[in-house]
């Protein structure tokens, strides 16, 4: 082989080298930058949808509260005229809200309603997390919150 066809075929070689390694960590820098893209975009519609239950919940606690300024009821009527107007809240066609106390029981489920009444401490999610006692807690420590599940 020619001097000239070893140059030709080192230049080729390194050229097809160096551009493989280059395609591997252009797509490695796009994978990395697409994660990032997705779990940003995942962060963006979790505090948008964070902020919207948080809205509905505002909404109910402010019907609740006008409610209970009207005159002329008695503190049960108030109490099942609140229950249901929460009972009957619906958002996004299926999500519901709920009424549970600082004892982790519930006190109002608008689709279970034989949970009414039940202690829910012991209850987990598929991870295991009690999500009512952390419920409590959240609310115990901050007045409000969010508990992801």
């Amino acid at each position: 082989m020619s001097i000239f066809k070893k140059i030709l075929f080192s230049s080729v070689s390194g050229l097809a080298v160096l551009g493989i390694v280059l395609m591997f960590l252009s797509l490695h820098a796009l994978n990395r930058r697409g994660e990032q893209g997705v779990e940003a975009y995942r962060e963006r519609v979790m505090a948008e949808k964070t902020e919207k239950v948080k809205n509905l919940v505002e909404l109910a606690h402010e019907a609740v509260n006008a409610m209970y300024r009207r005159s002329g009821l008695t503190e049960e009527e108030r109490k099942a005229q609140a229950l249901s107007i929460v009972k009957t809240m619906r958002y996004d066609t299926k999500n519901y809200l709920w009424i549970n106390d600082t004892k982790a029981a519930m006190v109002m489920h608008p689709i279970k309603p034989a949970l009414d009444g039940k202690d829910m401490s012991g209850f987990k999610d598929p991870n295991g997390k009690k999500l009512f006692v952390e419920m409590v807690k959240v609310c115990q420590a901050s007045g409000e919150g969010v508990v992801d599940y």
